[in-house]
């Protein structure tokens, strides 16, 4: 599913952390591909983007402590190409 990105702004100490380990992030009106839907256990959907390719960092999991995995987007940092809300696909 194409969608474009509306918000490409993160924290600053989001942003020093994933520097750190060279994450790319999305950028404001640009269109991409979802790759992939990633349901967390906060609720939250996180998407891979098939133009972004990350390598995996340490990120802490409620359950299993420390996993490393290749970051997610939040899925509301996009729209449709009609500015619709997305809907995880199955």
């Amino acid at each position: 599913m194409e969608v474009i990105c509306i918000n490409d702004i993160y924290s600053s100490e989001v942003l020093t952390y994933f520097n750190q380990f060279g994450v790319k992030l999305p950028v404001q009106d640009k269109i991409y591909n979802i790759d992939e839907y990633i349901a967390h256990t906060t609720g939250k959907i996180g998407v891979r983007l098939a133009e972004i390719e990350n390598p995996l960092i340490p990120t802490y999991h409620p359950i299993l402590g420390t996993i490393h995995m290749e970051p997610t987007f939040d899925i509301n940092r996009f729209t449709n190409l009609l500015g619709g809300t997305i809907l995880e696909e199955h």
